[in-house]
């Protein structure tokens, strides 16, 4: 059985993903986590078996922690391990309006990672997973850096809704 480790978190924000809104968190271990709950019922999965399936995979339960909140356990997945998540999904037990955005990030999320192998990036990568974990003053201005990168492709993707110039 695999030991969930327990979490406090610093901030809020929000993300606007597969036509809803959630709440993410900033960690005491400078993490970004995303309540799974609200993402499987997002995407009208059943959380139990996903939640299941996370724990049993080595990766993915290495993201997983839980908090008390108002008296009741919820369990958050590390967001540098949600894409892994969402790649090994079916796309079959999706709804169709789910589904197609869901595939569309699969296939991208596979060109992404045969660029990355081809180029022999995957392997470079092993020192800065690792270093990652650490608590550093580089390592919280890279994931500083990449929750302004999500904030403003978030903008630039409502400017497009929006038909803003």
């Amino acid at each position: 059985m695999v030991e969930i480790k327990e979490s406090h978190f610093i901030e809020k924000y929000s993300l606007d993903i597969f036509n809803g809104t959630v709440d993410i968190y900033w960690g005491e271990d400078s993490f970004i986590y995303v309540p799974v709950e609200k993402i499987c019922e997002l995407l009208e999965l059943n959380h139990d078996e996903q939640f299941h399936q996370m724990k049993s995979h080595v990766i993915l339960s290495d993201g997983l922690v839980k908090t008390n909140h108002l008296n009741q356990e919820e369990f958050y997945l590390r967001t540098d391990k949600l894409a892994l998540w969402l790649v090994t999904l079916p796309l079959n037990k999706l709804n169709p309006s789910i589904k197609k955005e869901l595939q569309i990030f699969q296939n991208c999320a596979s060109l992404i990672l045969q660029e990355a192998f081809v180029e022999g990036k995957l392997f470079l990568m092993e020192g800065v997973v690792e270093k990652l974990s650490k608590d550093s003053v580089s390592v919280k201005a890279y994931k500083e850096a990449i929750i302004l990168l999500n904030i403003a492709r978030q903008r630039l993707v409502q400017e497009v809704e929006l038909n803003l110039p």
